[in-house]
């Protein structure tokens, strides 16, 4: 977790312009004035010290652009050569593996194509919330026991 905030935190680390170096959700939300520090605790926690309460702080957390990298395979593909992979070709960190996700097409509207606004005809997203749903609920549930 210290590797991918300090990634979009801190312009010196080495991942930082790599695929481009923008981070806009990360800037847009003020994360770089909130978060003054990320510190591993130990192998199992990660400490955020932050400038000032934030409500939202954790909510926030659960955005994409959150999403954790892994340090070691970081350091492999700088050391490849191959730094843009660490984007391109991501793998997971934490205790589960996806295992299914429903592809959502769509197309524009006819009223939508007349009116010459889309580059594209149709698009496609998918949505992992019936998957994350369960383990988000049941984290908060053991956080809130502590």
């Amino acid at each position: 977790m210290v590797f991918s905030f300090d990634r979009q935190k801190n312009a010196q680390n080495p991942y930082h312009k790599v695929s481009g170096g923008s981070y806009e959700y990360f800037e847009g939300m003020g994360l770089p004035e909130l978060i003054s520090e990320v510190k591993k605790v130990d192998d199992n926690t990660v400490q955020f010290v932050l400038t000032r309460p934030e409500a939202p702080f954790l909510a926030d957390l659960a955005m994409d652009f959150a999403s954790i990298l892994s340090k070691e395979y970081a350091d492999a593909m700088m050391k490849a050569g191959t730094p843009e992979k660490l984007d391109l070709n991501p793998i997971g960190t934490g205790p589960f593996q996806l295992q299914q996700y429903q592809k959502i097409p769509v197309s524009a509207t006819k009223r939508l194509m007349a009116t010459g606004a889309p580059n594209r005809r149709s698009i496609r997203w998918f949505s992992l919330l019936p998957l994350m749903l369960p383990c988000v609920t049941r984290n908060c549930r053991r956080m809130n026991a502590r």
